[in-house]
């Protein structure tokens, strides 16, 4: 076999995203409109899309509660847990083709 015979097009891939910013200046809603989102949650972000229409409100991840004495798992381990699960979900491996406009989010 040739080397021309082994040439192949690039496999797009999703990308994984963090926006920083500042309260109240739109981060949830930039994110939002990315193809199929999945919020990881360290605060309630959901109540910014409740006036949204159901079809183009994003998935959410459920909200990381903060460590206390009695949690046996650290916030920061569950967000890890959750960052492993999107990076090797279908979500990610299928490059997000499923849009967010009447498709189910799967993870």
């Amino acid at each position: 076999m040739s080397y021309l015979e082994k040439v192949q097009k690039a496999i797009p891939q999703a990308p994984v995203i963090t926006i920083v910013g500042f309260p109240g200046v739109g981060k949830s809603t930039l994110a939002a409109l990315f193809p199929s989102p999945i919020f990881i949650q360290a605060e309630n972000a959901s109540t910014v899309f409740e006036t949204w229409p159901e079809k183009d409100q994003p998935a959410f991840f459920p909200e990381v509660q903060p460590a206390n004495a009695k949690r046996k798992v650290k916030p920061s381990e569950i967000i890890l847990d959750q960052l492993r699960e999107l990076v090797t979900s279908e979500h990610i491996q299928n490059g997000c083709d499923r849009h967010h406009h009447g498709d189910e989010h799967a993870v």
